[in-house]
């Protein structure tokens, strides 16, 4: 089919349809896009390793349940066995004292 025909095609389409060719064709654009796949890739591979957050999401979400909660206490419970030079375990370990 030639974009001509597409073209043609388009305004036959339903809004829920153009839509969600809107969608598929912006998905189109940013795999093409080199720098957004390897975006993908790194954080994909961080990922993998287990790195779900950012060290500044955590201290985000840290903050913002404490100050949801002023009576809850950011738990350390001792099924929670990370070395200390893990950064998210140490900023915890820092926010609740020793």
């Amino acid at each position: 089919m030639s974009l001509a025909e597409i073209l043609e095609e388009l305004p036959k389409l339903s809004a829920e349809e153009r839509g969600k060719l809107s969608v598929y064709l912006r998905y189109l654009k940013l795999m093409d896009d080199p720098e957004y796949r390897a975006e993908l890739g790194r954080r994909l591979k961080r990922m993998q390793k287990g790195e779900l957050f950012s060290m500044e999401q955590i201290k985000e979400m840290v903050i913002r349940l404490e100050s949801a909660n002023p009576a809850m206490e950011t738990s350390l419970g001792e099924d929670w066995n990370r070395p200390e030079e893990d950064e998210a375990w140490a900023y915890l370990h820092e926010r609740k004292g020793p």
